[in-house]
């Protein structure tokens, strides 16, 4: 499948090329082309656009532009004969034309790096005009036959996140307990230590005391008798 992918994205590359200057091909995982409608298409190009804005604001330079110039939703071209079919997945080839140039393209590589880095909003765009209710329909998964790692997902964190605060908080909570426990125990162990030794303290009196009582007896007796 991958092989297969590889030589699509390859006959396909030499067809574009032979079109336009600066051309991308780009597949979409889990869509079909006839899901590409108007609104889909239209959504498409302006959010291509404005990326491209952003991106040419700041490089204006690498994109083979004097100076920093609007692009529109009319730069933004798809070429003909797609968005093609395959397998599960939607190809689409398209090019950037620069404003009131009509003759010259945005780079093909600063193309590629401008889906690359919104490629998920891309899809967040793309998926909403849509309706499609599947989870990654209209993923990125290929720019220029180049496999893209999935993006990471922060759904899964904004569930972890959470969670993890809590147990954290519950096991926090338990130690707390504990400790205010063992405090309480350890308190209890030095009240019922002092006490023994005051009993024991009073019990050596009270017997030191006898002792004497006795000795004094004793002392008395053998007074008498003498």
């Amino acid at each position: 499948m991958y092989l297969g992918t590889l030589l699509i994205f390859t006959a396909s590359l030499v067809l574009c090329n032979e079109a336009a200057e600066g051309n991308i091909l780009v597949q979409f995982d889990f869509v079909e082309p006839l899901s590409w409608n108007g609104p889909v298409r239209h959504t498409f190009k302006k959010v291509i656009a404005n990326y491209t804005n952003q991106y040419c604001l700041l490089n204006f330079s690498a994109c083979s532009m004097d100076t920093h110039k609007n692009f529109s939703a009319d730069n933004v071209q798809i070429e003909a004969g797609y968005p093609q079919l395959y397998d599960i997945s939607t190809l689409v080839s398209f090019y950037v034309q620069l404003p009131q140039s009509t003759a010259n393209h945005l780079p093909r590589d600063i193309l590629a790096e401008i889906v690359q880095d919104r490629r998920i909003e891309i899809q967040t765009s793309l998926k909403a005009v849509s309706h499609k209710t599947h989870l990654i329909a209209f993923r990125i998964s290929h720019v220029n036959s180049v496999y893209l790692l999935p993006p990471y997902d922060e759904t899964l964190n904004k569930i972890m996140i959470p969670i993890t605060l809590i147990i954290l908080l519950s096991l926090a909570l338990f130690i707390a307990t504990c400790e205010i426990k063992r405090s309480l125990l350890k308190k209890a162990e030095l009240k019922e230590i002092e006490r023994r030794l005051i009993k024991e303290k009073a019990v050596n009196v009270e017997e030191k005391q006898d002792n004497v009582t006795i000795f004094q007896a004793t002392s008395d007796n053998q007074e008498i008798s003498a």
